[in-house]
């Protein structure tokens, strides 16, 4: 039976609903006094109760899986994009700091690290995906 497949899934709830009545009947005693004939009646409603409770249970760990799927799915996104920004980020230090520890400086490389700089600064200010 699919997971995705409710009706698959009850039938099976009630096939073990029944079973589980079936054994839990067998051992009371004959309900032969007054509240006799509303024992099939509470066995009945019972069941129903047993396996609506079942079927939310399902719906529920179900909808509670595709949450942290969900979550776990972005979480791992936004961890790979921050690893990627901080590799960028160090390339671009790099060239910064070779910039930065030159024995000349001219108005070109002067021109090339504030663009570096620029580059981190908004490399790291981006917002996620």
């Amino acid at each position: 039976a699919s997971i995705d497949s409710d009706e698959s899934y009850e039938s099976g709830v009630e096939d073990s609903t029944n079973n589980v009545l079936e054994d839990m009947s067998s051992k009371f005693r004959r309900f032969d006094g007054k509240y006799g004939p509303y024992f099939p009646n509470f066995t009945s409603q019972t069941k129903e109760q047993f396996i609506e409770i079942e079927g939310q249970h399902s719906k529920t760990n179900k909808d509670r899986l595709e949450v942290e799927t969900e979550i776990l799915n972005n979480w791992n996104i936004k961890q790979n994009l921050a690893v990627s920004r901080l590799c960028t980020c160090w390339a671009i230090e790099a060239k910064v700091l070779k910039l930065a520890f030159s024995l000349s400086m001219t108005k070109n490389r002067y021109q090339e690290l504030q663009e570096l700089l620029e580059s981190e600064c908004e490399t790291l200010l981006q917002d996620g995906p």
